[in-house]
C-alpha cells in the first residue's frame, strides 16, 4: 500500500482520516489521494476507511475489512467523494475501531498497517479524546493517544504510519513522529508546495 509517498507491505490496511474544518481548502485533494491509494491495492489485500468524527467514526463498511476487489474500490471512491469536512474530529474512537477491525483479519493474510492523516496533533480532549491508562492514569489529548497505542500495540504488530498535512509547526511534527516511531511506522510531512 502507498499513501502520500508512504509505503507499507501489508495485506490489511486501515485508513484513518481527519475531516476537520481546517482541511476544507484541500479536503478534496486529500480524498483524491485516498481514492488513488485504495485503487492501488491488490485484490488479495483487505482494507477499511474510517473518517474522524465525534465518538464514533464514519465508516465505509461497518462489518470489518473489505477485499481489494474492484467493486469495493468503487464503493470506497463513492464514499470518499460524498464525505464532507467539518465537525468534531477525535482520533481515539477511530484507533479503537481500527484495531477491532484488524483483529478480524484472516490469519493467512499477514501484515497490518494503519495510515493516520491529519493536519494537526491531538491536543485537547476534543481532538485526542480521553483514556485511562493501564496504570490508572487519566490522560487526554496527545498523551491519551500515545499511551493508548503503547497499551494496545506493545508488540508493534500493527504498523502505524502518520501523515501530517500542510502543518510544519514543531509540536504536531514531534507528536506525529513519535506515534510513528513507537509503532514501527513512518512519518511524512506533506507540504502545500507538492
Amino acid at each position: 500500500s502507498k499513501l502520500f509517498g508512504v509505503a507499507a507491505e501489508a495485506h490489511n490496511v486501515v485508513y484513518i482520516c481527519d475531516r476537520s474544518g481546517s482541511l476544507a481548502p484541500v479536503f478534496q485533494m486529500v480524498m483524491d489521494e485516498l481514492i488513488a491509494s485504495v485503487n492501488r491495492l491488490q485484490a488479495d489485500q483487505d482494507f477499511a476507511v474510517l473518517m474522524m468524527t465525534g465518538d464514533r467514526p464514519l465508516e465505509l463498511h461497518r462489518d470489518g475489512l473489505l477485499s481489494g476487489q474492484m467493486e469495493n474500490k468503487l464503493k470506497a471512491a463513492k464514499f470518499l467523494n460524498e464525505v464532507t469536512g467539518g465537525g468534531p474530529t477525535t482520533v481515539l474512537p477511530c484507533l479503537r475501531r481500527a484495531f477491532a477491525v484488524l483483529g478480524t483479519a484472516a490469519s493467512n493474510k499477514p501484515g497490518k498497517v494503519i495510515y493516520i492523516l491529519t493536519d494537526g496533533d491531538f491536543g485537547g480532549i476534543s481532538a485526542g479524546d480521553s483514556y485511562t491508562a493501564a496504570d490508572g492514569r487519566e490522560l487526554g489529548g496527545n498523551e491519551a493517544v500515545i499511551q493508548w497505542l503503547r497499551d494496545h500495540n506493545a508488540d508493534k504488530s500493527v504498523q502505524v504510519n502518520t501523515i501530517l498535512l500542510f502543518n510544519k509547526d514543531e509540536h504536531p511534527v514531534k507528536v506525529m513522529k513519535q506515534i510513528a516511531a513507537e509503532n514501527a511506522g513512518q512519518f511524512r510531512l506533506v507540504s502545500q508546495e507538492e
